[in-house]
């Protein structure tokens, strides 16, 4: 689903719709206006909301510690790991060839 704006005929008046594309080509909405006809207006621009794998990735700022953005140093724990014995164990195990 996605936000389709439209825009009313015969006083210009716009909305946003909430709706599927096949739905948001089919529908015809009541100007709230003046009672006219409501039509899906023509996308203009285009947002890009992600980043394909075909540049660098965005540059993120630091954090208030001075490391990247996938730092954990500010994560305090309130207990013990309960798992801590095993991930020590499991990282400090001799490679088996």
């Amino acid at each position: 689903m996605a936000l389709y704006d439209f825009t009313c005929r015969s006083c210009g008046h716009g909305r946003s719709v909430l709706a599927d594309f096949e739905t948001a080509s089919d529908l015809e909405l009541v100007c709230t206006a003046c009672g006219g006809t409501m039509k899906k207006a023509v996308v203009l621009a285009v947002n890009i909301v992600s980043v394909s794998g075909d540049g660098p990735p965005p540059e993120r700022a630091p954090k208030s510690c001075g490391h990247g953005y996938a730092c954990r140093c500010s994560v305090r724990l309130s207990r013990p790991n309960p798992f801590g014995d095993e991930i020590k164990k499991a990282n400090t195990r001799e490679p088996e060839f």
